[in-house]
């Protein structure tokens, strides 16, 4: 669930479900998620998210395309993310990582190639 609790899957339909990987995840996605809740149509188009403590997140959607997310000052990096899925930019390519963040200006980058998502 939202909070990382196990679900009972007779209970709910398993087509709506994000895959959750990576140690430590169940007990992480609670802030990732407080985050998503306010980009309801990204958060809907996840099919899996990945968690590593040395890496950050790994969110890949339904459309083959990932983006890669910091621990921290996530919101600002899925704000700028957003504005990148609106446009047409995003259709050329494939692989968005946001994990570069300059805290002292409060300023986040995305980086983006056309190479696959590792899966």
């Amino acid at each position: 669930d939202e909070n990382g609790n196990v679900l009972k899957i007779a209970s709910f339909p398993s087509s709506n479900l994000i895959t959750l990987y990576g140690e430590n995840a169940n007990l992480k996605i609670k802030d990732l998620n407080k985050v998503l809740k306010k980009y309801n149509s990204l958060k809907n188009q996840i099919r899996e998210i990945a968690y590593s403590e040395s890496v950050g997140w790994r969110i890949i959607f339904y459309d083959q395309k990932c983006i890669y997310l910091p621990l921290k000052k996530i919101d600002k990096v899925i704000e700028i993310f957003k504005v990148i899925k609106d446009s047409e930019i995003y259709k050329d390519f494939r692989n968005y990582d946001g994990r570069i963040i300059e805290i002292e200006k409060n300023e986040g980058r995305i980086y983006m190639n056309d190479e696959e998502c590792l899966i």
